[in-house]
């Protein structure tokens, strides 16, 4: 007649080495208890290490355990006490009664409970509930020590932020990744390049992510970067909280627990003055309802006249290599222009704008003039030389999108016309579409 089928789990809650031989010690205690009976056979011996009760959704071995009693491995499972088998009541009586269930009973040694027994179920949700409630106690302890730890200055949490190192629960600077960190807020601030733009950028230059993995840089990197307190020498702690002891998740902390903010807590890597410009410049950006990108030269600029959102550039690549981008408003879908129409006819307003433009290439020329003089106390080169620097000064002043960014206010776009609106002038100007000529109307 075959014996009972005897199977024994044991768990510690930490990987450390006392707690490993720990768990060594409870294995050879099990295979010793089931070999000192011979009605006995030994179904096998499962172990979680590092893993809390709290929760069995992580606990391997449990689950394979679980697995061989439901077919039918198993007739018995022991283990040293309830809080060993889980910290969750709501866990423990499930599982019990599913072992039950498939004919299968549980054995807490040292709480001298079997669920075999009548009483079994009744002690055995006592007992369960006191080693949640013990659970409990142990993770607000573990709360108040850190907390206290945090006001002392202590940094909690792994890895340590782009451009510092993590030594014995203190920031100190990696100069390598904190050039990076100045060049990112350089960009954003002083540059005026959005997220999109920085992110690629830095792509290009194959500078190494705050991700090992990851090889490519991401707008939300780089605003992670633009946001982190620690660059101007602060710190905050309990970003994140963990609201329920039992699932151990952490979530957004948005008031559920006080949180520990220490003023030129490390050495920054940028200036205090410099971080908050760049938190007025991101209020300032997502003030607007459309994203600041800054990847083209028109971004946030173009409107739609049907209603009232602004357009998105969609670009993509021709067969030939040629780069081809038109301008969609993707709400109502009525507004359309591609971008070297829409730049024709910046060109074209321009020009009208500024009706007597040599007047403003002699004033360009007159200051570099000045300027050229100044700087080397020299006589200023040949007529020859002025009249070719003029020349690209007339170029430029109609044709490059850095005179568009900065001349262009809005511009909205209609089926038929498109009105241009110029920094200091109040009245657009009209551009008839279908003709591509200015427009009075």
């Amino acid at each position: 007649m075959a014996g009972l089928r005897v199977a024994a789990y044991c768990r510690v809650s930490t990987d450390q080495t006392d707690q490993l031989h720990s768990l060594a010690a409870q294995q050879r205690y099990f295979s010793e208890y089931i070999a000192a009976h011979p009605e006995w056979e030994d179904a096998g011996i499962w172990a979680d290490e590092g893993i809390s009760g709290t929760s069995t959704a992580k606990r391997k071995q449990f689950r394979a355990l679980m697995a061989a009693a439901e077919n039918g491995e198993i007739d018995l499972i022991l283990t040293k006490e309830v809080s060993r088998f889980a910290r969750n009541t709501v866990d423990t009586l499930e599982y019990t009664r599913k072992l039950r269930a498939w004919g299968v009973g549980v054995l807490f040694l040292n709480d001298n409970i079997d669920t075999r027994a009548g009483e079994g179920e009744f002690r055995l949700t006592i007992m369960a509930s006191v080693a949640q409630e013990e659970s409990r106690k142990t993770s607000e302890r573990v709360k108040w020590g850190q907390r206290r730890s945090m006001e002392r200055g202590v940094v909690f949490g792994a890895p340590a932020p782009y451009g510092y190192r993590l030594i014995d629960g203190m920031l100190t600077v990696r100069e390598d990744q904190a050039e990076i960190v100045r060049r990112v807020y350089d960009m954003f601030l002083e540059e005026g390049k959005g997220t999109h733009v920085i992110a690629r950028q830095l792509t290009e230059n194959s500078v190494p992510t705050p991700k090992e993995k990851r090889k490519n840089w991401s707008s939300t990197m780089v605003l992670r970067l633009l946001r982190n307190e620690k660059y101007c020498g602060d710190l905050l702690q309990k970003k994140t909280c963990t609201p329920d002891f039992l699932t151990h998740k952490k979530v957004r902390n948005c008031g559920q627990e006080e949180q520990v903010y220490l003023r030129a807590h490390h050495a920054p890597i940028i200036s205090r003055t410099q971080f908050e410009a760049v938190q007025r410049e991101l209020i300032r950006r997502s003030a607007g309802k459309t994203r600041h990108s800054a990847r083209y030269w028109c971004s946030g600029k173009v409107q739609c006249g049907a209603c009232g959102r602004m357009l998105t550039a969609r670009r993509s690549v021709r067969r030939d290599g040629s780069v081809h981008i038109r301008w969609s408003c993707r709400a109502c879908g009525r507004s359309a222009i591609q971008d070297d129409s829409l730049r024709m006819f910046i060109g074209m307003a321009l020009q009208a704008a500024a009706p007597h433009p040599e007047h403003t290439i002699r004033a360009l020329c007159a200051a570099w003039r000045a300027a050229e003089k100044q700087e080397d106390s020299r006589t200023p080169s040949c007529r020859e030389e002025w009249r070719r620097r003029a020349d690209i000064l007339r170029e430029l002043l109609y044709t490059a999108q850095t005179v568009y960014a900065q001349t262009v206010r809005l511009i909205i776009v209609h089926p038929q016309t498109v009105c241009i609106y110029f920094q200091g002038l109040c009245q657009p100007i009209n551009i008839d579409r279908r003709r591509g000529s200015i427009s009075d109307t």
